[in-house]
């Protein structure tokens, strides 16, 4: 019975190992993937806000 019980204990603990480990993996893929999601926002932002400043030039000089 002790024998049983003792191979259960080491089931869940390969168990429970197995899935921190799995929680580690997912937060180092989901950590670079946030921060590329970030980074191509910026971009996106900053290519706006200088088609903004162009898009001004060339109306203004239309309207010259």
């Amino acid at each position: 019975m002790y024998k049983i019980l003792g191979e259960g204990k080491k089931s869940v603990e390969k168990m429970n190992k197995m899935l921190d480990d799995m929680g580690i993996i997912t937060g180092s893929i989901a950590k670079p993937i946030a921060d590329a999601s970030g980074f191509f926002e910026g971009l996106h932002k900053g290519m706006k806000f200088v088609g903004s400043i162009f898009g001004k030039e060339k109306t203004q000089k239309k309207e010259e």
